[in-house]
C-alpha cells in the first residue's frame, strides 16, 4: 500500500516555526520598549536637573547684580529671616524675599520681579545675618521640581554676599 506521506519539501512556514518566530519577536520588542521607556525617564530627570541648575545660575546672577551695590542691610538685623532688605548705592530700598514658592525681587518704585521660573519652586529661602567687621549675609536656597512619575528633585545652594 502506497504511503500518503511524501518527501516533498514544504513551502512556507509551519505553525511551530511561526509561533517560535512570534515569541522571539515579542521578546525583542518588549526589551526594546523597556529600554526606550527607561531612556525617556532618564531624559525627564536630566531635563529637570538642567532646569534646576539654570534657575540656580539665574538667581545667583540676579542676587549678585543686586547685592553688588548693597550699602546697608536692614533685614535681617540678626539671626535668620526669609527676606533680605537693603539699601543700594542710590539709596533705594531693595527687598528679596520668598513669597509662597517664589523668590521675588522688589526695588523701590518698580514692580516686583519673580526670579525663579521653568516650574521650579522655592522650598526654602533663608537669609542669615553674618556679624563681623562688614555687613554680610548668607542665603540658603532649596529649589525643587517635579520630575517624571512625580519624583521630586531638590537642589540646595548657599550664597554669601557682603555690603560695600
Amino acid at each position: 500500500m502506497p504511503s500518503k506521506l511524501s518527501n516533498h519539501p514544504h513551502r512556507g512556514a509551519t505553525l511551530v516555526e511561526t509561533l517560535i518566530a512570534t515569541a522571539i519577536a515579542s521578546v525583542l520588542l518588549f526589551a526594546i520598549g523597556l529600554t526606550y521607556l527607561s531612556g525617556l525617564q532618564t531624559r525627564g530627570i536630566v531635563d529637570a536637573q538642567q532646569r534646576l541648575i539654570y534657575v540656580d545660575q539665574f538667581v545667583f546672577a540676579a542676587l549678585q547684580t543686586e547685592t553688588s551695590s548693597m550699602q546697608t542691610i536692614s533685614s535681617p538685623v540678626s539671626g535668620v529671616s526669609n527676606e533680605l532688605v537693603f539699601t543700594d548705592a542710590s539709596l533705594d530700598t531693595v527687598t528679596i524675599a520668598q513669597v509662597g514658592t517664589d523668590v521675588v525681587l522688589t526695588r523701590e518704585g518698580n514692580p516686583s520681579v519673580t526670579l525663579n521660573a521653568l516650574g521650579i519652586r522655592i522650598n526654602t529661602f533663608q537669609v542669615t545675618r553674618i556679624l563681623g567687621d562688614t555687613e554680610a549675609v548668607r542665603i540658603d536656597v532649596i529649589y525643587e521640581v517635579d520630575s517624571v512619575r512625580g519624583r521630586l528633585i531638590e537642589h540646595t545652594t548657599t550664597y554669601v554676599f557682603s555690603a560695600h
